[in-house]
């Protein structure tokens, strides 16, 4: 996913998506390699314009639920000095090179196979509302 506006996930656009796996395959790690085109220029300038900092993630699901995120902060720079001291007034997009920050890895506990995770029972106290 791109996200153009963080306030407004609405407008984040889908790269790419792709089913990994069957049922059956043995447990374990998987290896795969994942290849998108970018995000079109004009989405790119929806979100600030291609000099400003925009988000990028990878998203994994099993059975509908989130289990791993992998977030980059990307950013446009020009590849000739001269240009990023004294940027032009329109954007020449063959002259900006793409970065990606370091990957900002966040895993969620989901149920897989087995029954779904129970919740500790709440505690009596803390549920009283105060009104005896």
């Amino acid at each position: 996913m791109y996200v153009v506006d963080p306030e407004s996930p609405d407008k984040d656009i889908e790269l790419e998506s792709a089913d990994i796996g069957a049922p059956g395959l043995p447990q374990g790690l998987m290896k795969f390699t994942m290849v998108a085109s970018p995000p079109p220029q004009s989405t790119i300038t929806l979100g600030g314009g291609p000099l400003e900092v925009a988000g990028l993630y990878l998203s994994a699901m099993y059975r509908g639920e989130e289990f791993c995120r992998v977030g980059y902060y990307v950013r446009h720079e020009h590849d000739e000095p001269t240009l990023a001291e004294n940027p032009p007034q329109s954007v020449e997009w063959s002259k900006l090179v793409r970065q990606l920050s370091t990957p900002c890895v966040t895993q969620f506990l989901i149920a897989w196979d087995g029954p779904p995770v129970a919740l500790p029972p709440a505690d009596a106290a803390a549920m009283d509302d105060g009104d005896d």
